[in-house]
């Protein structure tokens, strides 16, 4: 299929989620738009980074894991009093990686928590120091899933950060559920 090459260049933000398959497409119909990640997707993939550490440690038989996915989870603000209650008592029992890491207090769920709170930063200046800390202190974690997750994050950060320049989100597609569209015919 050949396209113009001026109607490609309409566009000078996009904003997407972390796939690299989106990326390349974008970089090669846009090479000079903007890539913004969307705040949902980088969440996201967050919240999926802490349920995989809690899956792995409760296949290690960690019994005080039964039933506190959905705590851990959820904006500790929206939890119920007893659902806070129990992740509170959670969080104060477990030292797992989850909660809490051999070398340092820097435990999964409070990175995580730590860097949601990032997204309240409105100077782009001040939340590039934050998420380079940020890296920094999953990298001391040394768990494993945290690492790996700082090194997607610094990968990303350039599109992470665009955000706070730009503050697009396409989250508004997501409002209308299954919203069908080919995407070949809008480029």
């Amino acid at each position: 299929m050949k396209r113009k090459k001026e109607s490609l260049t309409i566009s000078e933000t996009v904003v997407m989620d972390l796939s690299p398959a989106f990326i390349a497409g974008i970089a090669e119909a846009f090479p000079k738009a903007t890539i913004v990640f969307d705040k949902f997707h980088v969440v996201k993939l967050l919240n999926d980074v802490l349920d995989n550490i809690r899956r792995r440690e409760h296949r290690e038989n960690v019994p005080s894991f039964n039933k506190i996915r959905y705590h851990l989870l959820k904006d500790p603000k929206k939890l119920k009093n007893n659902q806070r209650e129990r992740l509170d008592d959670f969080l104060t029992r477990a030292s797992l990686d989850t909660v809490e890491s051999s070398d340092t207090p820097n435990f999964a769920y409070t990175l995580i928590r730590m860097f949601k709170k990032g997204y309240d930063y409105q100077r782009p200046s001040w939340v590039g120091r934050f998420f380079h800390q940020w890296i920094k202190l999953c990298q001391r974690s040394k768990v494993p899933e945290m690492l790996k997750t700082a090194q997607a994050i610094l990968t990303h950060l350039k599109g992470i950060m665009a955000y706070f320049t730009y503050r697009v989100t396409n989250a508004y597609l997501f409002v209308f559920g299954k919203l069908k569209f080919d995407v070949p015919k809008l480029l």
